[in-house]
């Protein structure tokens, strides 16, 4: 199973649960070509992560792509990577499209879109720069995050964000953790909170390999206000593939 890489794994998720998201389709011209460019930008850097020499990003360049299909009746489909830059600075791209349950095979029905920059200052504490796009909603935020040391086979990030431009969103606290069980599977949880307005997105992940680049996804999703989190039908749950180069 490929390990988690320090700070290039995704650190906030989309709601693929948006109700109505726009189609891609019926947005202004401008954003089209907003999106396009992020969209080249992430696979331009996810290419990069696997095409440049060893020597130069320490072997640390990887890759992934899922599909999946929800419980609310639609598909969802990802793309990540990320690479080094210099032993500190890291790059990660992010690209996720979902169906809904109209359409759940259009893939142009919703979108989130991550580039994100980090750069190691001392003592398991980083600076981050993200840019998201998400259904229209762009926003760029820095912050602040930590990775303790918390056991074997054991990854965490916890980040504050405080600051940001453009969007909804206030600022948000953000906490990601893997856990290696054995050597074909792996557990993760998500959990992002947004100030404005009052909300958490939580994504509980079980990774199982079948082979040294597939596996079995199981996954729910939740993203709502935090007193609704323990309401019936306010999951959504995801079975699907994960392709993995590493």
């Amino acid at each position: 199973m490929m390990k988690i890489n320090l700070l290039e794994t995704k650190t906030e998720k989309r709601p693929m649960h948006t109700k109505n998201p726009e189609p891609l389709s019926e947005k202004p011209r401008g954003l089209r070509m907003k999106r396009f460019i992020r969209t080249a930008a992430i696979a331009g850097g996810v290419a990069l992560s696997l095409l440049t020499p060893a020597k130069v990003h320490a072997q640390d360049g990887w890759a992934n792509f899922r599909f999946g299909y929800s419980t609310n009746q639609s598909t969802t489909a990802t793309l990540e990577g990320g690479t080094s830059i210099t032993d500190k600075l890291k790059f990660y791209g992010f690209a996720e499209l979902d169906g809904t349950k109209e359409k759940p095979l259009d893939l142009a029905q919703g979108a989130f879109l991550k580039l994100r920059v980090t750069q190691g200052i001392g003592n398991n504490f980083h600076v981050i720069v993200e840019d998201l796009l998400t259904n229209g909603d762009n926003r760029v935020r820095a912050g602040i995050a930590f990775t303790p040391m918390l056991g074997k086979g054991n990854y965490t990030l916890v980040s504050a964000m405080p600051l940001g431009v453009g969007g909804k969103k206030g600022p948000q606290l953000f906490l990601f953790m893997s856990q290696e069980i054995s050597k074909r599977i792996q557990a993760q949880l998500l959990a992002d909170y947004a100030s404005k307005p009052n909300t958490v997105y939580l994504e509980p992940e079980l990774n199982i390999a079948i082979t040294k680049h597939l596996a079995v996804l199981l996954q729910g999703r939740y993203f709502g206000a935090p007193e609704n989190i323990g309401k019936a039908g306010s999951w959504n749950a995801i079975l699907g593939i994960k392709w993995s180069i590493k």
